[in-house]
């Protein structure tokens, strides 16, 4: 038996188990920010739903910038439901007056990658089904901007993210501008360690990494393959500001919210996004 990066348990036979047990939260008012909330479903035929966030500022006749976030959890954990996902975006919906729209995807082993890519997606085209102010989700045709539209996520999220980007620069659908994308600890992996990865990777972390990502997508061409490792697709390119958390652990701005660090990174968000 094997315990994968603390979040997948993998037993000798090939069953696995998720080992973290998530608090799962209704929609509703948050009483810190006054940000409202709501799920709404973008894909009937997989049955996966969004939450919507709403800022407490937000009226008719002025339309906010449209934050798509996709979650962490190494494609094979999280949702947008969990207590984490939930309490972060409704920070982030306050601080950045934005409105969000926080996808649920199907997770691995069930679904290999890049199934998670195509539910992401399936939820960008369900956003365009508002572009002319009549799609099915009241929200977006009265509050959204959807030529202001960002992209954001966390971890297997900000891989995610990425390449949203990508496939939007191929194929932007019809009625949607989009602004810029938000990486924050991006999921990406390789066969070379760069940076000063070497340094602080033990071999067990890394081949736990290698093993993860084998049970997430094992059609993948290799350790290298472009959906996971960016550096090997040699037609991107793009302005990129680079954001160092210094002495912070992955992800720290959902386990430490109200710390320092968090509150700046948040800062640091709606800046980009209202710049």
């Amino acid at each position: 038996m094997k315990e994968l990066i603390g979040i997948l348990r993998v037993f000798d036979d090939g069953r696995y188990e998720r080992i973290e047990v998530h608090t799962i939260v209704p929609a509703g008012i948050d009483p810190s920010t006054g940000v409202n909330s709501k799920d709404a479903v973008y894909s009937p035929e997989t049955n996966k739903s969004a939450r919507l966030f709403l800022p407490k500022t937000a009226t008719p006749n002025h339309k906010l910038p449209l934050l798509i976030f996709y979650h962490g959890g190494g494609f094979v954990d999280e949702s947008p439901f969990d207590t984490t996902y939930h309490d972060f975006l409704n920070l982030v919906v306050s601080d950045s007056n934005v409105i969000a729209v926080s996808v649920d995807y199907r997770l691995a082993p069930e679904f290999p990658v890049p199934i998670a890519h195509e539910d992401c997606w399936e939820a960008i085209k369900w956003v365009a089904q508002h572009a002319n102010g009549k799609g099915p989700e009241p929200w977006l045709n009265e509050y959204a901007d959807l030529q202001n539209i960002f992209l954001a996520g966390d971890s297997a999220g900000g891989n995610l993210t990425h390449n949203m980007a990508v496939r939007i620069g191929l194929d932007t659908p019809a009625g949607l501008l989009f602004r810029g994308a938000i990486l924050l600890h991006p999921y990406f992996w390789g066969t070379e360690r760069v940076g000063t990865e070497a340094d602080w990777m033990s071999p067990e972390l890394i081949d736990s990494l290698n093993e993860l990502m084998t049970l997430a997508y094992p059609g993948r061409s290799g350790m290298d393959d472009p959906l996971i490792n960016p550096a090997m697709e040699p037609n991107i390119a793009g302005n990129v500001e680079v954001v160092e958390d210094n002495e912070e652990s992955h992800v720290f701005f959902l386990k430490k919210p109200t710390s320092k660090n968090a509150v700046t990174l948040r800062n640091r968000i709606s800046a980009f996004i209202n710049s």
